[in-house]
């Protein structure tokens, strides 16, 4: 995979921006499935404010003109076929977790796109829901 980091606007992306594209060669040689891969992160102290959050959304790509379903409170997501035989699944959510010892929380946003062939959804969907996950689905992770 070939990744690229940009800080973006510090104000708005405080842990910047990726973006993962596979090699061509590596896919052609069949070592890599033809994976593209986004992720917006932003850590927003001990909560997300609306305008906090309202500038985060500004930079996520097709924010506005996307259609997302609503998971669970803090969570949305979109899917389907984006043309070219090629299959996208987009999220994005926020979430918190909170140190057990002082109970102070830090609180992050999070947004992510896989898109792949239509035949390899499966793999789109392992990534997302794998992010979902490891950020607590839902829940304030308690940490030491």
């Amino acid at each position: 995979m070939d990744c690229k980091w940009d800080p973006g606007d510090t104000d708005v992306l405080i842990l910047g921006a990726y973006t993962c594209t596979a090699v061509p060669e590596s896919v052609k040689a069949g070592l890599l499935p033809d994976l593209r891969l986004e992720i917006r992160s932003k850590e927003c102290g001990a909560y997300c404010s609306d305008r906090e959050t309202s500038a985060f959304l500004r930079v996520v790509p097709d924010n506005t003109t996307t259609h997302w379903t609503k998971h669970r409170g803090a969570t949305s997501y979109t899917a389907g076929s984006v043309g070219d035989g090629r299959y996208r699944l987009a999220m994005k959510r926020y979430w918190a977790w909170r140190y057990k010892d002082t109970g102070a929380q830090q609180a992050y946003l999070l947004w992510v796109r896989a898109e792949v062939p239509s035949k390899q959804r499966e793999l789109a969907q392992k990534i997302v829901n794998d992010m979902y996950a490891q950020t607590g689905a839902d829940k304030i992770i308690l940490v030491d």
